[in-house]
């Protein structure tokens, strides 16, 4: 037996209009939740469900919410995005909306113009990107569109709201698990793409009193995967004066990795002789990896479900606040440290 909208309406006691606030995601707050459990138990007496397509033709809304993304094929590679992925996707299908995946290489190129005709196109009800695709030439065209961006570099437009990965915390207590000792001879090692706003003036902001801090910046382009292995061969250069150190804290997981091979092939032991402090939690998600390092995860999996329940809302016009948009990263300990 085929059922409509209208024969649901009838058994259920609700007007039509009703029915259609119900199985429309964007609205369905709206119904008491007496009346929605009402409406849905006749649905599912009659294994109803409501064609996307047909409430896109109703509602004028495409359930959809895009992701812009201008080097896919590095992103696509990297677990970090796998895990901010996953978020978005189980947020959003638990809300009736799915992800649409874009590319749009050299947004710069035309002072933003191929950007703003890809919002233009309305192929999705909302736009999730990196706030350095937003190009001054079009901050004004910009203004009320439903956009939420993915980082903040300082140069986010107001009124934008943007995600937030906060490793304060976490910087602070890993701090307070090295000794007094070992404060006094800690190196940091950083790749030529951090900057003293970054991760290594984050370290050292907020080094306790008496700390005693080097620094090491490796002279290679970082180029994520590679990171272990080149880490590796100017690790094994710079040995003998980075030996001298009680502490290696490194400024992501990957360069730790070489940092950790490198000791053990002197016959070291991490966390014993040398600790050895990463950033990302990548271990968890290699299998070959037996993990050992103490790091911060970003719990990039929480910032894509954040991500997606403020463009929900931003979708019902409803406010956004910023700690709504804010992951605190947690520390994980392991041997090395």
């Amino acid at each position: 037996m085929k059922i409509s909208i209208k024969d649901i309406a009838l058994e259920s006691g609700v007007s039509v209009m009703t029915v259609s606030r119900v199985f429309d995601p964007a609205k369905s707050h709206m119904v008491k939740k007496d009346t929605l459990q009402k409406v849905l138990a006749v649905a599912k007496k009659y294994d109803y469900h409501p064609v996307i397509a047909g409430r896109s033709f109703v509602t004028g809304r495409t359930y959809k919410v895009g992701i812009i993304h201008g080097s896919l094929r590095r992103d696509l590679g990297s677990p970090f995005f796998a895990r901010f992925v996953e978020g978005l996707v189980d947020e959003l299908q638990g809300s009736g909306y799915t992800l649409n995946i874009l590319n749009l290489p050299d947004a710069k190129a035309d002072n933003g113009e191929k950007l703003l005709d890809l919002l233009r196109s309305k192929v999705s009800d909302g736009y999730i990107l990196s706030d350095s695709m937003i190009l001054d030439s079009i901050r004004d065209a910009l203004r009320g569109a439903p956009l939420l961006l993915t980082e903040d570099s300082g140069r986010v437009p107001a009124g934008i709201p943007h995600v937030v990965r906060d490793p304060r915390g976490a910087i602070s207590d890993i701090w307070r698990l090295i000794s007094e000792v070992r404060r006094k001879s800690v190196a940091i090692l950083t790749l030529p793409i951090d900057t003293g706003t970054s991760r290594s003036g984050m370290i050292r902001e907020y080094a306790p009193a008496g700390a005693e801090i080097a620094e090491f910046r490796l002279t290679y382009e970082s180029d994520f995967f590679s990171d272990w292995r080149n880490t590796v061969v100017e690790v094994r250069r710079i040995f003998p004066e980075l030996r001298k150190y009680e502490v290696i804290w490194c400024i992501n997981d990957f360069c730790a990795l070489g940092v950790v091979d490198v000791l053990r092939e002197n016959g070291l032991i991490p966390g014993r002789d040398v600790c050895v402090v990463g950033h990302d939690n990548i271990e968890q998600m290699l299998a070959f990896c037996e993990p050992v390092l103490t790091t911060v995860d970003t719990c990039w999996g929480e910032v894509g479900r954040r991500a997606a329940s403020a463009m929900l809302k931003i979708l019902r016009n409803e406010p956004v606040s910023q700690e709504e948009l804010t992951t605190r990263a947690q520390v994980v300990r392991r041997q090395s440290l």
